[in-house]
């Protein structure tokens, strides 16, 4: 559900939640809001949470593809979904 630049993640009687698969690095923004039999209360302030970044795991070795030549290599590594490489 899709709510005013808001998605409800939750919808319950518990007063905790834990959100998960979150992208690290990111910023997210939440906010609450009550309910019961007699309505709905405005949304509480929206606080601002940005998720620690984290580090990849080393990257596989780079390899020589092919033959090298007097003034030149083709280099070739493992893919990593979603990270820039800096050789």
């Amino acid at each position: 559900m899709f709510i005013l630049g808001f998605h409800v993640i939750y919808n319950g009687l518990d007063t905790e939640y834990l959100l998960e698969q979150l992208i690290p690095g990111h910023l997210y923004s939440l906010r609450l809001s009550c309910s019961s039999i007699g309505g709905h209360s405005d949304p509480s302030d929206i606080t601002q949470i940005k998720t620690p970044a984290v580090a990849p795991a080393s990257c596989h070795p780079p390899k020589i593809s092919g033959k090298a030549k007097a003034n030149s290599l083709h280099l070739r590594w493992g893919k990593r979904i979603k990270f820039m490489y800096v050789l």
